[in-house]
């Protein structure tokens, strides 16, 4: 029996940045020739057993991870979302089971998915029935396919470009220097009397960028840059999103995501990114100022670029609107944030909490997540705020929490008729 190959080139070249070796060192270091390295990174080639030998000898390489598809490494974070319902509540013990399972079963956990999806669809529609609320129709989810979308092309043509920008030392000196020579576009400052309250204005008869006098430096550059990532980023994005070509108004929000996903990478290219992240200690202030980028997309950034860490953006009640990398712990789909979490208390700037996890909060609504080895390497292990915090609170065993709003799924609720606890739902 011939065993399957493994074709892994995005995780490969994942591995190899994190390490910060050129094609060249990383061949050197696994016997083989940069040109045979670079096949395999853009899956021409499947890794060999030499490969496979070297890279299990490697410190904190999972072979496993790198023999699990790309397909089915992006069912894991849903089947986490799925266990972690209250429902399946204690059902799967933490740990690598749900790994095990989808190495070997990954047709099944694709079609449990399927299950779980119609029920939390039937949920809402009898939801909505209750409640008097019409039927809506289901879309094909963008979200899951954004999330299954590798990001390799768009990383490396924002890399191609951002190393032929100059200046070097002035990003939107560069930038609009690339927009006049390679599309003939000047950039100009204007008064609000001309553009109100637009941020900016393409003008393609005179070929000009006009950008609002009433934004920040930082955002000027995001506009400048915003243009050049869909001048020169068309034919890639075009291409990305055929499959929605009969969903018109789909296609343009995939467009516009990959596109913001473009214009970040050109400012905070991911080679310099991941360099200077390693150097500042994940300080995400000293980040923000080096790339003219705010809390947010650097927290954004990172979750991209590192699988250790994952971003969350949520709204003013803690409901999540959309997130990326892998969580440090389950949440239920749907589900609020920890109302432990600094986000709800009074102040504003950019607050820090840890548990078995750390988290920051921006002001602009994005939460980063970081496993506790990274948060002891970072320049804010000191001076966090230590606090119990939760998943969700149907998914919390806290005891006496003053913010809980709702009984643990885990253990009874109080609701003693003789003694009334910390809180409504103590004690048992």
């Amino acid at each position: 029996m011939s065993s399957s190959k493994i074709f892994a080139g995005s995780k490969l070249r994942r591995l190899r940045l994190k390490r910060e070796l050129s094609q060249a060192a990383f061949a050197d270091s696994l016997g083989i020739s940069a040109s045979y390295l670079n096949l395999m990174e853009r899956d021409q080639r499947p890794l060999t057993a030499q490969v496979v030998l070297k890279l299990s000898a490697m410190e904190g390489v999972d072979i496993a991870e790198l023999a699990t598809s790309e397909a089915a490494h992006a069912l894991l974070q849903p089947l986490r979302e799925m266990v972690a319902d209250p429902l399946l509540a204690g059902e799967v013990p933490p740990g690598n089971e749900l790994g095990e399972a989808l190495q070997a079963a990954p047709n099944f956990a694709s079609a449990s998915l399927k299950l779980y999806g119609a029920y939390r669809e039937l949920q809402k529609r009898l939801s909505d029935a209750a409640r008097g609320l019409p039927p809506q129709s289901r879309e094909a989810s963008l979200d899951e396919w954004l999330q299954q979308r590798g990001a390799e092309d768009i990383e490396g043509l924002a890399e191609d470009i951002h190393a032929e920008l100059s200046p070097k030392d002035d990003i939107f000196a560069g930038l609009k220097a690339r927009l006049r020579a390679t599309a003939g576009v000047d950039t100009r400052i204007m008064p609000t009397t001309i553009l109100g309250a637009d941020r900016s204005r393409y003008d393609r008869h005179s070929q000009r960028l006009l950008i609002s006098e009433t934004l920040s430096f930082e955002a000027r550059i995001e506009e400048a840059a915003h243009l050049l990532a869909r001048l020169e980023g068309k034919a890639l994005v075009e291409a990305a999103t055929t499959k929605f070509s009969d969903k018109p108004e789909q296609q343009r929000h995939a467009k516009a995501i990959l596109l913001n996903h473009l214009c970040l990478a050109l400012r905070a290219p991911r080679g310099r990114f991941l360099a200077a992240s390693e150097d500042l200690k994940l300080d995400l202030t000293a980040l923000s100022k080096r790339f003219s980028i705010s809390h947010g997309d650097v927290m954004q950034r990172l979750a991209h670029l590192r699988d250790d860490l994952a971003c969350l953006a949520i709204d003013a009640t803690g409901r999540i609107l959309r997130h990326s990398g892998k969580l440090p712990f389950h949440m239920a789909k749907d589900e609020p944030l920890c109302a432990q979490l600094p986000l709800f208390d009074q102040g504003a700037g950019l607050h820090f909490a840890a548990f078995e996890f750390a988290c920051a909060i921006a002001t602009d609504g994005h939460v980063l997540f970081m496993p506790g080895a990274e948060f002891q390497k970072s320049v804010y292990s000191q001076n966090a705020m230590r606090r119990p915090l939760g998943a969700t609170c149907r998914l919390c065993d806290e005891s006496n929490c003053l913010k809980r709003s709702a009984a643990s799924a885990t253990r009874p609720a109080g609701l003693n008729d003789y003694i009334r606890g910390a809180t409504d739902f103590e004690p048992i």
